[in-house]
């Protein structure tokens, strides 16, 4: 009995790695589709690679304790589930930091009124605004 239950979860356990694979690749496309990240918290990805890398940390931990290189991979969900994070995360940081580092959403219909309603002071020719030497 306590074998199929372990079964079960062990197999439940490969389902959760399959969705949490999946569930980056929409907000990854539109982010490229938009060219832009706006709408999301990049602190969220950063919260969620700081996981996924100290996860690692732990499996290579507990491999130095027991000697043995293998029990590094003897999780292979939880070894799944880091690399999928950490790869996920660096993917949204690189489209964050370098790739659209415009932070203006096109859709965003008040920030686009409230800069077209504020004055220009661009080729303004009150005097005030001119030095004179």
């Amino acid at each position: 009995m306590f074998s199929s239950i372990y079964n079960t979860v062990y197999l439940l356990s490969f389902i959760k790695l399959g969705c949490s694979m999946i569930k980056y690749i929409p907000q990854a496309w539109l982010n490229y589709e938009r060219k832009s990240t706006t709408g999301w918290s990049i602190h969220n990805i950063m919260l969620d690679f700081t996981g996924g890398t100290l996860s690692f940390a732990q499996l290579i931990l507990d491999a130095i304790r027991s000697g043995n290189v293998t029990e590094a991979l003897g999780n292979p969900v939880k070894f799944g589930m880091g690399l999928a994070s950490i790869g996920f995360d660096l993917v949204f940081l690189t489209q964050h930091f370098v790739l659209y580092t415009d932070r203006y959403d096109p859709q965003d219909i008040e920030a686009q009124v409230r800069c077209q309603s504020a004055p220009s002071t661009y080729g303004s020719t009150d005097s005030s605004d001119v030095s004179t030497f």
